[in-house]
């Protein structure tokens, strides 16, 4: 098992080079929309970036698009998180 290091995500300093990462990635999603429940490139990106994060295991497919990341080693088991990408449009 190659388990993520949990103990700085409390540290708001802990993304530091991320975060210009994540601000590209953001921006991605939004030049390159996909709108509804078809999401195949963002869910893509999204297994790839938990990947490249150290996360133990990486499930796709859930549900259509649907993307699971596990970490082991976590301090209390019954723990979830749940994270969704929801991009609306915006119409004038």
């Amino acid at each position: 098992m190659n388990s993520v290091n949990l103990d700085n995500f409390a540290d708001p300093f802990f993304l530091g080079e991320t975060k210009e990462e994540l601000r590209r990635i953001r921006q991605d999603f939004h030049i390159h929309p996909e709108i509804g429940l078809i999401t195949p490139r963002t869910s893509r990106i999204i297994a790839d970036l938990l990947r490249k994060y150290g996360v133990d295991e990486v499930h796709e497919g859930i549900g259509g698009d649907g993307v699971v990341g596990v970490i082991y080693g976590f301090r209390r088991p019954e723990s979830g998180y749940r994270c969704t990408a929801l991009k609306g449009i915006v119409r004038s």
